[in-house]
C-alpha cells in the first residue's frame, strides 16, 4: 500500500509540532469482465 506523507507547520528546526495528512492514491476504475461465454453443441 502506497502512502504520501503531506506535512504542514513551522519551518523552524526547533519546533518539535508538525500537522500531518495521509492521502492514499486512488485506485483506478476498471469495468467489470463479461461473466460467461456459452458454446453450445449439437451432436445429433
Amino acid at each position: 500500500m502506497n502512502k504520501d506523507w503531506i506535512t504542514t507547520g513551522s519551518q523552524d528546526p526547533e519546533d518539535d509540532r508538525e500537522i500531518g495528512v495521509i492521502v492514499a492514491p486512488d485506485k483506478p476504475k476498471l469495468a467489470k469482465p463479461p461473466l460467461w461465454k456459452v458454446t453450445l453443441l449439437n451432436d445429433d
